[in-house]
């Protein structure tokens, strides 16, 4: 069962960079089961770790929890993606997409024109996972701000 989207950050070289240009506080995000395994998507692909893991690798901003409970297999989401690899022309296109928004004041579509149906970075996936829709054009913290508006509460 799903319990929760973890909200997280590191203190490597990409995950800064991510925050510069999202102005974001967190750089990633994951989902955890049954409070203990934790599903998501990093620069090397697909990964499967405990919690207790997890917590060595990243820094958890916040987690929030569904209202209503997600009834769903953690080895079902890892069959699916267990060879996944990670959508890095996807992601770099956010990137792209925020800074020309920013810096140049040009409202660009809103679709990821370089993302593959194939492969993900950590949004699509959490997105897709708990919404059932596309999360190609969202940072961690939209997704965050699109859970909370959907009822999702921080733990405690």
């Amino acid at each position: 069962m799903i319990t929760g989207v973890i909200f997280c950050d590191s203190d490597n070289m990409i995950a800064r960079g991510i925050k510069e240009v999202t102005g974001d506080s967190e750089s990633h995000c994951a989902l955890l089961f049954d409070n203990n395994v934790v599903l998501h998507y990093r620069f090397l692909g697909f990964e499967t770790m405990l919690l207790s893991e997890f917590e060595t690798i990243y820094d958890i901003v916040a987690i929030l929890v569904p209202q209503q409970a997600i009834f769903a297999s953690a080895d079902m989401v890892v069959k699916k993606h267990k060879k996944g690899a990670y959508d890095f022309l996807g992601m770099l296109y956010v990137g792209v997409h925020l800074l020309v928004s920013r810096l140049l004041g040009i409202n660009l579509p809103n679709i990821n024109r370089w993302e593959s149906r194939r492969k993900r970075f950590c949004v699509e996936f959490v997105a897709e996972t708990v919404t059932g829709t596309t999360g190609s054009m969202s940072t961690p913290r939209q997704l965050y701000r699109i859970l909370r508006s959907r009822g999702w509460n921080e733990s405690n």
